[in-house]
C-alpha cells in the first residue's frame, strides 16, 4: 500500500522537545502531524538545557535559531576542571560556530518549549490526551488507545514519549532501564558569573561528585550537580552546599542564590542500544528510542537531529515502514555511540578513589587539544548526506 506522505494521518506521541521539533520539521515539508501530550497544561517549568552544535545546525535549517539565540545565551567554550576549578581540559566550541555558523547555546527549557510551540500551526498540539496503548495494524497503520476511552487509527505513529515510552511497547520488549548509580540535581540561580566565565560551560569533577554551570541569560545561571551512591535526600540549597563543601567557593555561591523551589532532582537512567526502533507504522525517536545519560549533553540534541532526519525521509513519498527502517539505519550508529560514550564518561567522571581521580586529571591535562576537537567533530556531524 502506497500512501503519499503529504496526505498521511500522522500522530506524534509526546509533546516534549523531540515531538515538537518533529512536527515543525514535517510542517516545513508540507506534512501535517498531530502532537498528543499527556499533561493537561504546559507550565513554564524545568531548568536549563544545552543546545550543542549538532542541534543548532538543525534548528538553523528549521529557521528557529535566531529566536533561540535571542532567548538564550551563547557558549563558546567547555571547560572540565577539578573541584577547585583548575582546568583539566578545554574544548573550543567557537570553532564549530566558525565552521558552520551555528554555535552552542544554553537556554531555559521553558523558553525552548515556548519557541517551538510558537512555530507549530494551531490545532496540531493537543493537551490532556494520554496514550495508553498502541497497536500495530498490519498494512493499515496503527491504533492509538487514549486514556479518555477514545480510539483512533493513524497511517503513522511516532513515539516521542521519553525513556518510559508507552509507544515502545508496540515496537520491542527489548529495553531494560539501566541505573547509573548517580543522582542529579538541576537548578537556576539568580547570579552573574565572573567575566571570564560569561560564555563558558564549566564542569567541575571531584571525587564521586560533579558540578556544572553556565549562564542561560545575562542574569541567571543554570547549574547541575551529580553524586554517586546517594539517595534523593539532599533537597535544599544549604544541603547541597554541604555536599559540595570541598568544591571551589563559586559553587557554594551559585547554590546560595538558588531558590529551593527551583531545584529538580532525578535519578540518572538510560538503556542499552536497541536492535530496532520501528514496527510497521510505528517508530520511536529521542529518549523513547535511545535514552542516554546526560554526560555528553546530547539527549535533547539527538532528539532534535532525529526529528529533522525523519522529516527529510518522509518526503520520499513511499510506504511508512521503509521510511522508518531507513531512519533507524541512518541514526542508530550515532545514537548508540552517544549512549555508550556517555555512560563511560559518567563512570570516568565519578571515580571515587582520590588517587584514581588525580591520575585521571593528570592524563586528561596531557591529552592534546586536537583529540577533543576530533571527538566533537564526529559528535556534531550530521548524517544527512546519505539522505539525498
Amino acid at each position: 500500500m502506497h500512501i503519499i506522505c503529504y496526505y498521511m494521518k500522522i500522530a506524534i506521541v509526546g509533546g516534549g522537545i523531540g515531538g515538537l521539533t518533529t512536527a515543525i520539521a514535517l510542517h516545513r515539508k508540507g506534512i501535517s502531524a498531530t502532537v498528543f501530550e499527556t499533561s493537561a497544561e504546559l507550565k513554564p517549568v524545568g531548568a536549563g538545557i544545552i543546545l550543542a552544535n549538532n542541534a543548532t545546525q538543525v534548528l538553523q535549517r528549521l529557521g528557529l535559531l535566531a529566536a533561540l539565540r535571542n532567548a538564550g545565551h551563547p557558549i563558546s567554550e567547555l571547560r572540565i576542571t577539578d573541584a577547585q576549578l583548575h582546568p583539566i581540559s578545554r574544548s573550543d566550541l567557537a570553532y564549530f560556530e566558525r565552521l558552520n555558523g551555528a554555535g552552542s547555546l544554553a537556554i531555559h527549557r521553558a523558553e525552548l518549549q515556548r519557541i517551538l510551540l510558537e512555530h507549530l500551526p494551531a490545532g496540531q498540539f493537543r493537551l490532556n490526551k494520554r496514550v495508553e496503548r498502541v497497536e500495530v495494524v498490519p498494512g493499515q497503520g496503527a491504533d492509538l488507545q487514549f486514556g479518555d476511552g477514545t480510539r483512533e487509527r493513524y497511517d503513522a505513529v511516532i513515539g516521542a514519549d521519553g525513556i518510559h515510552s508507552v509507544v515502545r511497547n508496540a515496537v520491542t520488549t527489548e529495553s531494560t532501564i539501566r541505573k547509573a548509580g548517580q543522582i542529579c540535581w538541576r537548578g537556576i540561580a539568580a547570579y552573574r558569573l565572573p567575566a571570564a566565565a560569561q560564555h563558558c560551560l564549566q564542569e567541575a569533577w571531584g571525587t564521586g561528585l560533579r558540578f556544572g554551570f553556565t549562564h542561560i541569560s545575562a542574569t541567571h545561571v543554570y547549574w547541575y550537580a551529580l553524586a554517586t551512591g546517594l539517595d534523593l535526600t539532599p533537597q535544599s540549597p544549604a544541603q547541597l552546599q554541604q555536599l559540595f563543601r570541598d568544591f571551589a567557593p563559586l559553587v557554594g555561591q551559585i547554590l546560595s542564590h538558588t531558590s529551593a523551589a527551583q531545584i529538580m532532582t532525578h535519578e540518572i537512567l538510560d538503556f542499552k542500544p536497541l536492535s530496532t526502533w520501528e514496527q510497521g507504522a510505528v517508530c520511536l525517536i529521542g529518549d523513547a528510542a535511545h535514552a542516554t545519560t546526560p554526560n555528553l549533553g546530547q539527549g535533547a540534541c539527538q532528539a532534535i537531529v532525529d526529528a529533522y532526519t525523519l522529516a527529510e525521509l518522509f518526503t520520499s513519498g513511499t510506504e511508512v515502514a521503509p521510511i522508518f527502517r531507513r531512519f533507524y539505519e541512518t541514526r542508530h550508529a550515532k545514537t548508540a555511540l552517544v549512549t555508550t560514550t556517555s555512560w563511560n564518561v559518567g563512570k570516568l567522571a565519578h571515580l571515587q578513589n582520590p588517587m584514581a581521580c588525580r591520575l585521571r586529571n593528570t592524563l586528561m591535562r596531557l591529552t592534546p587539544a586536537f583529540i577533543s576537537r576530533k571527538q566533537n567533530e564526529k559528535l556534531f556531524a550530521l548524517e544527512l548526506d546519505s539522505l539525498t
